[in-house]
This record gives structure tokens, C-alpha cells and sequence, in this order.
């Protein structure tokens, strides 16, 4: 792996597909997602990125395509095409790995460390979002495929972009618009 020079060669170029990649919230970890391709499993790897030296392997059920960290980069939170958003502690010290069920994969997520609030767009139009701190969890269909979406510092309002070339904002409260 060569960061540096701009370059990560994921098992080889005929196996691994990249599908997602995000920088941790302090720069120094890089998730990225691939896509198993002649059979082989998809993967989601952290790289440190001072040496691009791999810390943790997360072997998905699905092509991983969308990954989020907490704001204190403590937590990533990735998601694919099967029914599963991951939530994973990048720490020793983070407690095991949490798992939220969602009822369809989801296409992009977004994860605020301010109340401890995961939010994930569904490819089925449903916007959801779960607590981890008190465990409460609601979810609201919205009006047109979501594209991308973003939470707001203080956690308190999600912005919802849309493929219609719309924006959306919503309360993280209730989902209410």
C-alpha cells in the first residue's frame, strides 16, 4: 500500500472493485469499500494512512458502498445492498460491534457523535434513524431517491439532497421537515 504515492492495491486489480471511501473526521484512517468480483468476498478496509498499513477487515455480506464515522472517529458505520448497516468501534477500548437491522440496504449514511444518532438513506425511500445512546429509532418514507445526506454539527437536523436536484432539511427529532 502506498498512500503516499497514490496508490492501494486491493488483493488484485482483477478480484476488488472500489465502491466507497471516506477519510476518518482527524485525516489519518481512510475506510474504503470493495466489491467482490469473480467470486470473491466484499471487503470494507481502515487504513492508516501514514503508512497505509491495514488496522481492521470488515468482511460484509454485500458490496459495502457507503461509509460513515462518528465525529471523534471513534466509530465507522458502512452499509451495502443487504439489509445490514454495520457499526463498528475503531478502539480498543469501544465496546463490540453493533449491528442495526434495517429493512433494505442503504445507499449513503451519515453519523453525528453528538447524541450518538446514526441516520441512513434506503434505497427504498425510507430515512432512518437510530440513538444509540437511549436505543430509539424511527424511520420516515420520504418523496424521491435520496442521493446524499449530511447531519448538522449539533445533531440536531439532517440535510437531505434528492435525485430531482432538491434539498431537504429535517429534524433528527421526529423527521419532520
Amino acid at each position: 500500500h502506498d498512500l503516499h504515492g497514490g496508490q492501494v492495491i486491493l488483493e488484485s486489480q482483477q478480484e476488488k472493485r472500489v465502491t466507497a471511501v471516506k477519510f476518518s473526521p482527524d485525516g489519518t484512517h481512510l475506510a474504503v469499500g470493495a466489491q467482490g468480483l469473480n467470486g470473491t468476498q466484499p471487503t470494507g478496509r481502515l487504513l492508516r494512512v501514514k503508512d497505509g498499513e491495514v488496522v481492521h477487515v470488515l468482511n460484509h455480506g454485500s458490496v459495502l458502498d457507503a461509509f460513515s464515522f462518528s465525529a471523534d472517529g471513534a466509530w465507522l458505520a458502512c452499509g451495502g445492498l443487504d439489509p445490514v448497516t454495520l457499526v463498528v468501534p475503531l478502539s480498543a477500548d469501544k465496546v463490540e460491534g453493533r449491528s442495526v437491522d434495517v429493512v433494505t440496504g442503504s445507499k449513503v449514511l451519515a453519523m453525528s457523535h453528538v447524541d450518538d444518532l446514526l441516520v441512513s438513506a434506503g434505497r427504498d425511500g425510507w430515512l432512518r434513524m437510530v440513538n444509540f445512546t437511549n436505543d430509539e429509532r424511527f424511520e420516515v418514507q420520504v418523496d424521491g431517491t435520496m442521493m446524499d445526506l449530511s447531519i448538522a454539527a449539533d445533531g440536531l437536523e439532517v440535510g437531505i439532497g434528492y435525485k430531482k436536484g432538491h434539498l431537504e432539511v429535517r429534524s433528527t427529532d421526529d423527521g419532520s421537515v
